[in-house]
């Protein structure tokens, strides 16, 4: 909380608010506090990260709230990154595996193959 207001305070208006929140994410993940830096990665992508930086950023979000253990909200943090115009973005390619991985563990066998067939298709 602390980091989050110094960022608010001291980059609020320098156009370096995404990077601050990337790099916030980027610690508190590095110190094993995933839900927040989650929060900080779905933070840059609301202050404006370009479309690129988006799926990145939104895939690291999902795969720190898979570590955390919220796989719904790993989903959807990995479906935001699947929606990306550019097909072949590694991240996005990442996200379809990831989800694909996680549908099959719940047992969600059409979502599986639905992400599967998107990463095949993708990889043609």
């Amino acid at each position: 909380a602390v980091l989050e207001q110094f960022r608010e305070k001291q980059f609020t208006g320098t156009g370096r608010e995404i990077d601050v929140a990337r790099t916030l994410g980027e610690i508190h993940r590095e110190q094993g506090h995933l839900r927040e830096a989650a929060r900080q990665f779905q933070a840059a992508v609301e202050l404006g990260a370009s479309p690129d930086e988006a799926v990145e950023l939104n895939y690291l979000a999902g795969i720190c709230l898979k570590e955390a253990g919220d796989f719904e909200g790993a989903l959807g943090a990995y479906a935001m990154s699947i929606e990306s115009d550019d097909k072949t973005n590694s991240f996005r390619l990442s996200a379809l595996a990831q989800t694909a991985d996680l549908c099959e563990q719940d047992g969600n066998f059409d979502g599986a193959l639905a992400a599967y067939r998107d990463l095949g298709w993708a990889l043609k």
